[in-house]
């Protein structure tokens, strides 16, 4: 099977390679097979993503503290209003 049918395109002795869309689901099928397969291995093995969520946290949050400094802009000029 070809991935691609050629066609006329109206000029003289123009072709063009055209990609069928069945091609693009075909193409598609293995990246879904993919993601079917995952959501079966969460399904039957959820510690693989929830392993780290019962975890004690070792921060104390109510010492951290974030730090931005202030930047100074130049203001902003937009020049006169547009005539009516």
């Amino acid at each position: 099977m070809t991935h691609c049918r050629v066609v006329s395109c109206g000029g003289a002795g123009q072709r063009k390679k055209v990609l069928l869309p069945l091609w693009v689901y075909w193409g598609a099928l293995p990246w879904v097979g993919l993601q079917m397969i995952m959501v079966v291995l969460v399904i039957a093995f959820p510690i693989t993503v929830t392993a780290l969520l019962d975890k004690p946290l070792n921060v104390d949050l109510n010492q951290i503290k974030i730090d931005v400094p202030q930047m100074e802009l130049p203001p902003l000029d937009f020049g006169p209003p547009p005539k009516q």
